[in-house]
């Protein structure tokens, strides 16, 4: 095989395929080539013999190989999610030269590979090179019965990866059951109790009232604390948690986890009192 000037062994697999193993460098001809092509991210051509002397012609523009910079993984956003995954989830990444052109984009979320939805330049250096941002899907977990956590990492051409360890959870989704009290000041700062299921202890955990999302006081699986935002006087909203940073929330299913908002003087009316004196 030669990619460019430079010269590889090749191990036939049948007829119609080789396998070639691609040199560590490009030689200082494909180097000045690929400097006036703007960057390393230049395409060789790649062409094999039977007799190491007599190449063959590229018939057209897949027959190219592309030469990189290595890319690092910086951040993976959101950082958790469902164990049946199907969420989007997005790398940054960063390159010191350019973006190989018509190349394709890969997430790995532990073993599992899956290709990107899309990838879109988000920075720029003129000295140090430029970020990207890949989108992908999660996977579902590969933890079975339990809540797990990967690494994520991010590929070019979907065989070399990123080795930078960064992480994404797995996180069974959060159960609400009931709240108390039902209802507080429509000018909200009620410390809410929400009781449920699979309530987990993170800088993750938020609440939702409605569309109005804060964070949340974890207490325990079954418990976490809420504070009640400002909200339409009279209004009645759902209360949902969620464990993976707002990107999933428990079902707004239970009609005991509706709040109402009240106004001053009528949340509460005492029409007794027992014993009547003490």
């Amino acid at each position: 095989c030669r990619f460019g000037w430079s010269s590889t062994k090749a191990v036939v697999l049948n007829t119609t395929t080789v396998l070639c193993l691609s040199p560590e460098s490009v030689t200082p001809k494909d180097q000045a080539f690929a400097l006036i092509q703007d960057g390393l991210s230049a395409p060789v051509l790649l062409s094999v013999a039977n007799n190491g002397v007599d190449f063959s012609v590229a018939l057209n523009e897949t027959s190219t190989f592309t030469f990189v910079q290595p890319m690092r993984t910086l951040s993976v956003v959101p950082s958790s999610g469902p164990p049946e995954g199907n969420i989007n989830v997005t790398l940054t990444l960063w390159f010191s030269g350019t973006l190989p052109q018509g190349g394709s984009f890969f997430c790995r979320f532990g073993t599992l590979v899956v290709p990107s939805k899309g990838v879109f330049q988000v920075a720029h250096d003129e000295d140090s090179g430029a970020s990207y941002a890949v989108t992908c899907v999660a996977p579902p977990s590969q933890v079975v019965g339990e809540d797990g956590s990967v690494t994520v990492e991010a590929s070019s051409n979907g065989v070399q990866f990123t080795s930078d360890a960064k992480e994404f959870r797995f996180v069974s989704r959060a159960v609400v059951v009931g709240i108390t009290p039902k209802s507080g000041l429509y000018t909200g700062g009620v410390s809410v109790q929400v009781q449920g299921a699979n309530f987990v202890k993170s800088n993750h955990l938020r609440c939702r009232f409605q569309t109005i999302v804060s964070t949340a006081l974890w207490v325990n699986r079954t418990a976490v604390i809420c504070t009640s935002p400002a909200l339409p006087l009279g209004g009645v909203v759902h209360v949902s948690i969620s464990n993976d940073g707002g990107t999933t929330f428990s079902s707004n299913d239970s009609l005991n986890a509706q709040f109402s908002a009240v106004g001053f003087g009528s949340s509460i009316d005492v029409v007794s009192a027992t014993p009547a004196s003490g």
